[in-house]
């Protein structure tokens, strides 16, 4: 998490700034703040004489270095009110730049408001749930350049990695959705996905667990809706708890054949 420690000689709660929400059962305060890309939440405790200072847990920005420099920024503006100095921070650039990430970061109002298949101009799509890092759906988008890839990402330093192994390569026909697949393929027309690849996912999976799996029921059943007649759905696992679960929940839950490749 990024953060920065101040050695102060002044107790934060002598700061009289009305844009710091300070809490009344304990010495911390939040500062809502915006980078050129994103908002988020900035938040200082004090334990003795050092103050900490990092992202409130309540936001998830992408870490990029604009957020590191605004947290820096702020850090080191807090330590000169309290007569203190920074003695330790890890906020050094990473070379990930937001321009980049949000070239391929589909907003989530947007697609609230038109749904993926109009922000896609209605290509063939395909989609792939949990991208990682970004090697399988880079090689899948550069041997097809006519179809339009959606990517799913939850982990904020996985998209970022692979938002610059994209940009490297000047992909367009890429789109990321910073989000939970399972509540977002709603959001595409019926019969309108080619194809659908989940790679790996849940290496721990146990079938006591089942009915809160990626690739449970309902999120099956859903996959079901948006593929068109003869899409397919590719399941790349070597858990085999996992891949027993997912084909009979295929067979016996949707219209969907099973076949299976070792």
């Amino acid at each position: 998490m990024p953060h920065a420690v101040i050695k102060a000689e002044k107790d934060i709660t002598t700061i009289g700034d009305q844009q710091l929400y300070f809490s009344k059962k304990s010495p911390f305060f939040i500062y809502p703040t915006f980078s050129k890309c994103e908002n988020f939440i900035i938040r200082a405790y004090q334990k003795n004489s050092k103050v900490v200072v990092r992202l409130d847990k309540t936001t998830y920005p992408l870490i990029t270095d604009d957020v590191k420099e605004k947290i820096l920024e702020f850090s080191i503006k807090l330590a000169s009110l309290l007569n203190g100095k920074i003695i330790h921070h890890n906020l050094h650039e990473n070379k990930k730049d937001c321009a980049i990430i949000k070239r391929y970061l589909l907003d989530t109002k947007r697609i609230n408001e038109k749904g993926f298949n109009a922000l896609l101009n209605n290509k063939d799509i395909g989609v792939e749930i949990g991208i990682g890092k970004g090697e399988f759906l880079y090689n899948i988008a550069k041997h097809n350049p006519d179809t339009a890839f959606v990517g799913f990402e939850i982990a904020n330093e996985s998209l970022s990695k692979a938002t610059l192994r994209f940009s490297r390569e000047g992909f367009r026909n890429i789109r990321l959705v910073n989000y939970d697949a399972r509540y977002a393929l709603d959001l595409f027309k019926p019969n309108s996905v080619g194809a659908v690849y989940v790679n790996f996912p849940e290496p721990w999976f146990k079938f006591k667990k089942l009915k809160h799996a990626l690739l449970n029921v309902d999120t099956l059943k859903k996959i079901e809706r948006i593929l068109t007649v003869g899409g397919t759905v590719e399941l790349l696992t070597d858990n085999l708890a996992y891949a027993v679960s997912v084909s009979t929940a295929l067979e016996f839950q949707t219209k969907l054949k099973c076949s299976q490749r070792r």
